[in-house]
């Protein structure tokens, strides 16, 4: 019989899941399952449905779960950490692939001022993300759209830095895609 772990509220274990790494609970919180246990629950344990796209539900439930305006755990702390670095002016310009809700742009433009073009290829997530950016201070700052990569409002103009978190395990050929970036 597997004991539950109490120590540890479920908010935790997501947000370390979704970072890369597994909670590691107190050693004597649980008992080890027997082989034919972890089986039986692989065996119970529910498969994704076919779909998996955004969709209007899914945004809403995201942003239950992880705050609003955001798509995944604690994106503005982690966006403001990565982009310290980069000494972005009100005068530089960005590019953020995979923009999501927008949560990362908006961050960028409320610490740094600089221009953000964003892309997000899924529409129902750009929509959100554009509504949510016309609500932030400098949304005049933000553009949010679902163009693709390719796309010539995207190429045809240099930017002083590209934000890309979590999103180049979506094509098909990431080195062909860091080129294009680059």
């Amino acid at each position: 019989m597997t004991q539950l772990i109490t120590d540890v509220n479920v908010f935790d274990r997501l947000k370390a899941w979704w970072n890369g790494y597994e909670w590691e609970p107190h050693p004597h919180a649980r008992e080890e399952k027997s082989p034919s246990e972890d089986a039986e629950d692989e065996d119970n344990f529910p498969q994704p449905g076919e779909r998996r796209e955004w969709t209007p539900e899914r945004v809403h439930v995201a942003q239950l779960i992880f705050g609003a305006g955001c798509h995944g755990p604690d994106m503005s702390a982690r966006t403001s950490e990565m982009i310290a670095p980069l000494g972005l002016t009100p005068e530089a310009t960005a590019l953020e692939i995979g923009a999501g809700l927008g949560m990362c742009s908006r961050t960028l433009v409320s610490k740094t001022g600089a221009w953000i073009d964003a892309i997000e290829p899924n529409e129902c997530l750009a929509a959100a993300g554009r509504r949510l950016a016309a609500q932030s201070p400098n949304s005049d700052k933000l553009t949010l759209t679902s163009n693709e990569l390719t796309d010539p409002s995207i190429t045809r103009r240099r930017r002083d830095a590209v934000l890309f978190c979590e999103g180049l395990h979506r094509f098909d050929t990431p080195g062909a895609v860091l080129k294009q970036i680059r």
